[in-house]
Order: C-alpha cells, then structure tokens, then sequence
C-alpha cells in the first residue's frame, strides 16, 4: 500500500472510533529499520466497514516496520552539509 492509501484508511478508521489509545509495546531498531509491536484501544462510535457503531471498546495488535533514511549530518549541528 501506498502512503496515500494508508492515509485514506487511516482516516475511515479515526472516523469510526475515537477515545483512541495507542502503547508501542516493543521497539527494536538495527540498521536502516525499526521494528514496533503496538496495541491500540478504541471506542467503536461511528460506521466502519458497514457495521454501525457498537460503542464497544476494540483492542488491535499490530507490527509495524519502518526505514529510517537520515537526510542531514548532524556532527556539526543541525544546518550542516
């Protein structure tokens, strides 16, 4: 998926549920890549995937695995080439 798509889905979903809590339970990083284990705890209040809203409290665990590419040098500060 693309980060367009993801953002349209993410949207859909903070429609339909609110009260929304997320934890990173883990995080490893090595490399170019970081690697998270996150729950994530809603209120169902709004239509989602044509279910109605249910008012119940939903638990989601999920793996995400990002690349980190670093733009700037840092070791003479922050404006450096």
């Amino acid at each position: 998926m693309d980060f367009t798509g993801r953002k349209g889905d993410e949207a859909i979903f903070f429609r339909a549920f609110s009260g929304i809590r997320t934890i990173v339970e883990h995080q490893i990083a090595e490399d170019d890549k970081v690697v998270s284990r996150v729950t994530m705890r809603a209120d169902h209040t709004g239509e989602y995937q044509n279910i109605l809203a249910t008012r119940m409290r939903i638990r989601i665990t999920f793996i995400d695995i990002a690349g980190v590419r670093l733009e700037t040098s840092w070791r003479n500060g922050p404006n450096s080439t």
